[in-house]
């Protein structure tokens, strides 16, 4: 993915920026200079969007309960010491303070261990992938969750522009000097055009180069690699039981 939100360096220097807001002596949201892209990509991963997001798309009863996949009929088969399918309840057996039913806080955890977010050092675009038992679910997912995100933070973005734009239009009626009347009228204007922007990007905040697509082939865990490893450990293992007991025998 395309990072493309726009900075506040994209509509004026930061400090030319803070230098109107304290001629005028405003103190407004989101006017500090941020590294906009590190921040989405803690926000991206943060509790706050992952809560809305597995609650709003039922990640839930998939995420804890999916043991397999059938490939035939493209249907999840649940672990039975987990959830009742046919009773549509938990039977998780867990201790206190756990509950069979999962906790919100249980559930980011374990998304985060299959939702994994990097950066490529050589041309910065992000990528983001989830690694699920079925490879259709995570598809899924993983398209959805693009684009929540966007409208998450565009959503966030608005209201602080809206309410930057309502607290300026309030100080310039209260104020006489024209010199400061001409800064809140330069602010008025650039949260107008960040305002106006957030408003019509659809992708506020990442653009898809490639769209997720499911896997033809299981990716991990690696079958041959894990037989294989097995196999040798298993060897070398039996080499030394020899080893040691007929070093044994001749003491």
């Amino acid at each position: 993915m395309e990072h493309v939100r726009q900075s506040d360096n994209d509509f004026s220097s930061s400090t030319q920026f803070g230098q109107l807001a304290s001629m005028a002596g405003l103190s407004l949201s989101g006017g500090q200079s941020t590294d906009n892209k590190s921040v989405d990509i803690a926000t991206i991963q943060s509790s706050d969007f992952l809560s809305q997001f597995i609650k709003r798309n039922n990640v839930m009863i998939p995420l804890f309960a999916a043991d397999s996949w059938a490939v035939e009929t493209n249907k999840l088969i649940y672990d039975a010491d987990v959830y009742d399918e046919s009773n549509k309840i938990w039977v998780r057996n867990v201790k206190t303070p756990f509950k069979p039913e999962p906790s919100i806080q249980e559930a980011i955890q374990k998304f985060k261990e299959i939702f994994i977010v990097d950066v490529d050092r050589l041309n910065g675009l992000v990528n983001v992938t989830i690694d699920f038992v079925s490879p259709n679910i995570a598809q899924s997912w993983l398209s959805v969750l693009i684009v929540e995100f966007n409208e998450y933070v565009r959503a966030r973005e608005i209201d602080i522009y809206d309410k930057n734009l309502d607290y300026l239009t309030k100080r310039v009626a209260d104020i006489n000097t024209q010199e400061i009347r001409n800064v809140l009228f330069s602010l008025i204007e650039q949260e107008q055009k960040k305002a106006m922007l957030a408003n019509v990007s659809e992708d506020y905040v990442f653009r898809l180069i490639d769209s997720p697509v499911a896997p033809l082939r299981k990716d991990s865990p690696k079958r041959a690699i894990i037989c294989a490893t097995g196999t040798t450990s298993g060897f070398i293992i039996a080499i030394f039981f020899v080893f040691f007991r007929q070093l044994l025998k001749d003491d």
